[in-house]
């Protein structure tokens, strides 16, 4: 995710590469060496390693070549989650920050892949830039680890169809948080897609905001777009200390409570495009451990099971369970399981 300015972050004195001036492409070649041994170290797999370190050489390489004074300074983020790379220099700064992340764009007759490379190969990408210089901060995060919050989903179409009306997403940030979205379109089959499209590339880019925030800025953008047939949504958030969720039509969210009983949520009367509700509460609940929700669609008519073993399932086989059992044959089924282990 590419974003002006500067990160929000609180200031860390835990140095992971300390600051060094770059003087030649050798210089950024030995660092990236060191910024690839390093990501290992932290717990990076060895393909994601390399992307880190060509994401620090591309954008070392830009600022030794096109500028002056430039420096690399790697640190742990606040939550030793993830590494923060940051890279500044005192040149003439960046002209049309958009435009050079375009893949091909170069402003030097080079192949114009550097930045747009760097941009995908982390988590988030922050870029201030003026004539005195330029300021870039990359930051990458450890996937969670499945103890922490498991997930998994089984989604079809009804069965002798091939267009699935169900959509989901989700997106892992921050070493620690997940967003999870379930939506069920009512459009024409052709603006399906579309829908299911445009609500991603949102998420995508708007992750961190409230979720009633969120349904917002999607009904405006399907609103933008004129698709008002309506679209059922659920928004899950998981984060280290509560869980956080909305739900707005016929979609639904579970959870599984201690001794095994099984409560559902509360949803919304509206839809996204037409019907969307004037008041958006959004629940929010401590996260005890172990935790089991179930998010799901109209063609999942329950997600009870009949033992209390859900807790040896990985989330995907609790999912694939539920699927078998409860999913009716004449609509669309989606089912999304997210847990915890003991």
């Amino acid at each position: 995710m590419l974003s002006y300015g500067t990160p929000d972050l609180p200031n860390t004195n835990n140095p992971v590469i300390t600051k060094t001036t770059l003087y030649s492409d050798v210089d950024a070649y030995n660092i990236s060496t060191q910024v690839k041994a390093a990501s290992l170290e932290f717990g990076f797999t060895l393909l994601k390693a390399n992307l880190i370190a060509l994401a620090a050489s591309e954008m070392m390489i830009n600022a030794i070549r096109y500028a002056c004074n430039a420096s690399i300074l790697i640190n742990q983020t606040p939550n030793k989650k993830g590494l923060i790379i940051k890279i500044n220099d005192e040149g003439t700064g960046i002209d049309d920050v958009d435009l050079a992340k375009t893949p091909g764009f170069s402003s030097h007759n080079s192949l114009g892949l550097g930045f747009d490379a760097a941009n995908r190969a982390v988590d988030e990408m922050y870029v201030n830039t003026s004539k005195f210089g330029t300021n870039i901060c990359l930051i990458v995060y450890l996937p969670i680890n499945e103890s922490d919050i498991d997930f998994g989903t089984v989604s079809y179409s009804e069965v002798g169809k091939y267009f699935n009306r169900d959509g989901y997403h989700i997106i892992q940030y921050h070493g620690e948080n997940v967003l999870f979205a379930l939506f069920d379109c009512h459009e024409t089959e052709p603006n399906v897609t579309k829908v299911n499209a445009l609500l991603q590339t949102l998420l995508k880019t708007q992750y961190t905001l409230p979720l009633d925030e969120l349904l917002k800025l999607a009904n405006m953008l399907l609103n933008e777009h004129n698709f008002i047939e309506g679209t059922y949504i659920a928004l899950l958030r998981i984060t280290k200390q509560e869980s956080q969720y909305i739900i707005l039509g016929e979609v639904n969210i579970s959870q599984i409570n201690a001794p095994d009983t099984t409560s559902t949520c509360t949803r919304i009367n509206g839809r996204l495009g037409k019907l969307f509700p004037k008041t958006l509460p959004v629940t929010k609940m401590p996260l005890t451990q172990p935790f089991c929700f179930m998010m799901f669609s109209d063609g999942i008519k329950s997600t009870n099971l009949n033992h209390n073993q859900h807790q040896l399932y990985s989330a995907t086989k609790h999912a694939e369970k539920i699927f078998d059992t409860h999913a009716v044959t004449n609509n669309d089924a989606t089912i999304i399981v997210v847990k915890s282990h003991e």
